[in-house]
């Protein structure tokens, strides 16, 4: 975001913790830090 590509950032944060969301339900143990990580980054 850095540089001016904040929607870009934006949306690839927004795949990631759709991606996450489904993989933790199934293997929450491999993947809720990562979609803990890319909430986070959400703001």
């Amino acid at each position: 975001s850095e540089l001016g590509r904040r929607e870009e950032a934006l949306m690839a944060t927004q795949e990631a913790v759709e991606l996450y969301c489904q993989l933790a339900v199934q293997y929450p143990q491999a993947f809720l830090p990562d979609l803990a990580s890319s909430l986070t980054n959400l703001g």
